[in-house]
């Protein structure tokens, strides 16, 4: 009975990974979408921390501090940015053997996707650098 249940659960994961392959190669390169959608994150950022310059709605705040925190994420925004651009080749490739991937089943894929979160959040752990400096 369990090698019957390993087996269905082999074929499951391999198909879903095909699956998944070939929604990929359908709707082309998902690295360049999310180039372009990191771009308009960083953009809306920008935008808000402009906005917060001063003393937003009203708010009293501590000048000198609140232009330090704007000059601080202001330039932690622009080190997340110019990291995704160093970076952005080497997103655009992983998406391609992200797909690939499923060939070996959709878990390969899962995994992958797993490690490339973890490249793209490093801009957290910059920051907890940049910080503790």
């Amino acid at each position: 009975v369990f090698v019957c249940r390993a087996k269905w659960a082999l074929l499951f994961d391999i198909g879903f990974g095909v699956m998944v392959l070939s929604a990929v190669l359908y709707f082309g390169n998902p690295g360049a979408y999310f180039m372009e959608s990191a771009e308009l994150v960083i953009n809306y950022l920008r935008e808000l921390l402009q906005t917060l310059r001063g003393s937003p709605i009203g708010l009293k705040l501590n000048v000198p501090l609140n232009n330090f925190f704007l000059s601080c994420f202001l330039y932690h925004v622009d080190l997340w940015w110019t990291f995704l651009i160093i970076v952005s080749p080497a997103i655009h490739f992983l998406f391609i053997p992200l797909s690939v991937l499923g060939l070996f089943g959709f878990s390969f894929q899962l995994a992958m996707l797993s490690d490339l979160i973890i490249l793209i959040s490093l801009h957290a752990h910059c920051f907890y650098i940049y910080a503790a400096v």
